[in-house]
């Protein structure tokens, strides 16, 4: 299963990228320019740079996709 996830490396997408990686999906990630990883990313996982809260060509990237994850937001490390 093809997975597009935006905020992928974020609090939680940090985790779920790479278990999603580990049962044999396909998953893009959708980052911001220059973000800052806290952890690397799994082997295999597609980075696709944009901005989330804008129109761009990381839309494509989603159409072929079978699922999308929204994880974009305010973290919850911060409650």
């Amino acid at each position: 299963m093809k997975i597009f996830i935006a905020g992928g490396t974020g609090f939680v997408g940090s985790y779920l990228a790479p278990f999603l990686v580990e049962r044999s999906h396909d998953v893009r990630l959708l980052v911001r320019p220059g973000i800052r990883r806290e952890r690397p990313l799994p082997s295999g996982v597609e980075v696709i740079e944009g901005n989330p809260m804008r129109p761009g060509p990381w839309w494509e990237a989603v159409q072929d996709c079978d699922a999308a994850v929204n994880l974009v937001g305010s973290s919850i490390q911060n409650w």
